[in-house]
């Protein structure tokens, strides 16, 4: 017997005897209409979900540069390393080990050209953010 078939044995009535099941595999299962039990992945929701419209205003592009942050801490400032991984004319995607939320205003230098940009953080999601740019970047 399997370590899967070991964890959940099913009964005539299509419930689970369940043993040691880990909790991410109980969240991975959802119900049919028959009562039945199956797994359920990220790929099946995403496949059923309605076509996104794109409303972004520019064009981006997948990037990984190298970027500073500078980010002002009361009187003094913080320098932080950090990636780039898209960018358009209105904003950029990057990562940075650094704690930082929507609203929270930072100076990104580019090491090429050596151009600094100013710019507001809009979203978060662990260390990746997305940051709008003060002033639209000249292409």
């Amino acid at each position: 017997m399997t370590g899967l078939e070991q964890a959940a044995q099913v009964t005539s009535d299509y419930t689970y005897v369940i043993g040691e099941v880990t909790a991410e595999y109980l969240r991975n299962l959802k119900r049919t209409n028959q009562g039945t039990k199956i797994p359920c992945n990220s790929a099946t929701r995403v496949n059923n979900m309605p076509p996104h419209q794109n409303t972004r205003r520019w064009r981006r592009l997948q990037v990984d540069l190298p970027i500073q942050l500078y980010v002002r801490n009361g009187n003094s400032q913080i320098v932080v390393p950090g990636r780039a991984t898209e960018i358009s004319e209105g904003g950029m995607g990057f990562c940075a080990g650094i704690d930082l939320n929507p609203g929270d205003l930072l100076e990104v230098q580019f090491e090429e050209p050596g151009t600094r940009v100013m710019g507001v953080i809009r979203s978060r999601a662990a260390y990746s953010f997305g940051l709008e740019f003060l002033s639209p970047l000249a292409v």
